[in-house]
């Protein structure tokens, strides 16, 4: 998928790369450091240490309330992935007439020998 992108495209592809491999060792260290804190005081230990479980019940009531509206963000999100589908579909066929057979086009499988050692079933 490399080869299909602009150096600019590349550039910021490891660049986001980079970022997000940076953002989630932050997150590990503050994690870790949270446990460590908790570890000193083992009566403080808790199953919601960054106390979430209040937001998380608020925002299950609220999506409970609106069964319609989660219903249409539900088929809008799987319009979406299929729509997403469909155009990495095409893309890819675009870029692979029909008439190709198998690994045509790739240097290992074009060897002679590739085609005269291979068995057959």
């Amino acid at each position: 998928m490399l080869e299909y992108l602009t150096p600019e495209q590349r550039e910021n592809l490891e660049r986001m790369s980079f970022n997000l491999a940076r953002a989630a060792m932050t997150a590990q260290g503050a994690i870790a450091e949270a446990a460590l804190r908790q570890a000193d005081r083992p009566a403080a230990l808790s199953a919601d240490p960054f106390h979430v479980s209040s937001s998380i019940g608020e925002v299950m009531s609220r999506l409970g309330a609106q069964p319609e509206r989660l219903m249409r963000a539900q088929a809008d999100l799987f319009n979406r992935y299929m729509d997403l589908w469909k155009s990495a579909a095409s893309a890819r066929l675009a870029r692979r007439p029909s008439h190709r057979r198998p690994g045509q086009g790739r240097q290992a499988l074009s060897d002679p020998d590739w085609s005269s050692n291979r068995c057959s079933m």
